[in-house]
């Protein structure tokens, strides 16, 4: 199976030799795809990138553990998205003044002109954060990553027919809020 995944070159087992040649190559290659998993979960700029340097660190300190039954990206992505996962869980009650921001910026998109590609990508991206968590990250892996079933399954710790299931609720609930910009706008 080969996929923009498979060709990184990265030499495993150098990585856990602990070679910084490696593991510098291993971070440029990875750096912007870890942070934008745990964007999808977190929704807050500043947080993901302190939550990426923590799962940059934890994949140094864990790489040992990696047994290479997977794809190194399916184990450094589930990495990625538990740590995501557990900080929002163990912060869901609190919102910053940051957080509070990011929703405003959000929900301005939606007076953007729809005519121009770049900021239609933009709203689109904008009201995928409004997805549920599991349905979001399932089409983020699926459609801006480019992962297979088998990986987004093994990445978010479900079964293949779970992930179709994430993927298609997901854009049909993503159709719906689309539509009712459509809707407003005539």
């Amino acid at each position: 199976m080969k996929g923009k995944y498979n060709n990184l070159q990265i030499d495993i087992k150098k990585l856990k030799e602990k070679s910084e040649d490696e593991f510098e190559k291993f971070f440029k290659s990875y750096l912007n795809r870890i942070y934008t998993v745990v964007y999808r979960v977190v929704k807050n700029p500043a947080t993901a990138e302190d939550l990426t340097s923590e799962v940059m660190m934890k994949v140094y300190n864990g790489i040992n553990k990696f047994k290479e039954q997977s794809q190194l990206s399916s184990w450094v992505f589930r990495i990625a998205y538990n740590h995501a996962v557990s900080y929002v869980r163990r912060h869901k009650d609190t919102e910053s003044i940051e957080d509070y921001e990011t929703k405003i910026e959000d929900q301005s998109r939606g007076h953007l002109d729809y005519l121009e590609r770049e900021e239609l990508s933009n709203y689109i991206k904008g009201k995928l954060m409004e997805l549920p968590e599991d349905y979001r990250v399932a089409l983020t892996l699926y459609h801006f990553k480019e992962m297979p079933y088998q990986e987004i399954a093994y990445t978010m710790g479900i079964n293949i027919g779970t992930v179709k299931t994430y993927i298609h609720r997901g854009r049909n609930e993503l159709k719906v809020l689309l539509e009712e910009v459509v809707r407003e706008e005539e």
